[in-house]
Order: structure tokens, then C-alpha cells, then sequence
């Protein structure tokens, strides 16, 4: 079983996403839910790592270093990940109605 670690970039996103729900849309138990079903999601990489797809079925001219990363729906957002043996990283976590394609793919 691999063990899930998330990059910085994710812990901050979904502390966004708490707050925006929590304080913008004014509903905390929400906010709570939605974060808890991601972690929950990311969870299943546990033991399926491979069993999403690769990020080149978003676009297929992934650059090389985005050659072995896979992503994974949670809700409205997307997450992106690698693993290796032992890990799975989340590195990146997007609302689904960003341009995430362009953010990923046109540095």
C-alpha cells in the first residue's frame, strides 16, 4: 500500500477551497464535506494507484515530465498525481471550471 503525501501547493489549495466554501458561500458543514470527500478520494490511491488515467487523456501533447502523471476526479475539482512504489504525490489540485490544461501545459 502506498502511502499519499501532498505537495504544498495542495495543502494550501484545499485550504482555499474550505475557506471559499466556509466564508464566500457561508456554509462550513460544506466546506468540511467537500474536503473530506477529496482526502477520501485521495485515499483510494492507497492500493489503485494505476487505476486512473493518464494525463495525456486530458491533452495529448503532454510535455515529458507530465509523461507518468495521472489525474483523478474528486467532485468539481482535478487532481494530478505520480507514484512510485511507495508513494503517490498529489501535486496539484484544480476546480474543474479553471483552465487547467493551459496552467499544466502551456508554461
Amino acid at each position: 500500500m502506498a502511502k499519499i503525501e501532498l505537495s504544498p501547493v495542495v495543502i494550501n489549495r484545499l485550504e482555499a477551497i474550505r475557506e471559499y466554501i466556509s466564508f464566500e458561500l457561508a456554509s462550513p458543514a460544506a466546506a468540511q464535506n467537500t474536503i473530506d470527500m477529496i482526502l477520501l478520494t485521495f485515499e483510494r490511491l492507497e492500493n489503485f494507484p494505476d487505476s486512473y488515467p493518464l494525463s495525456s487523456a486530458l491533452y495529448n501533447k503532454v510535455p515529458d515530465q507530465f509523461s507518468t502523471t495521472r489525474f483523478l476526479v474528486c467532485g468539481h475539482n482535478i487532481a494530478l498525481y505520480d507514484h512510485d512504489d511507495e508513494t503517490v504525490q498529489i501535486l496539484q489540485i484544480y476546480h474543474g471550471s479553471e483552465e487547467y490544461i493551459h496552467h499544466l501545459f502551456h508554461r
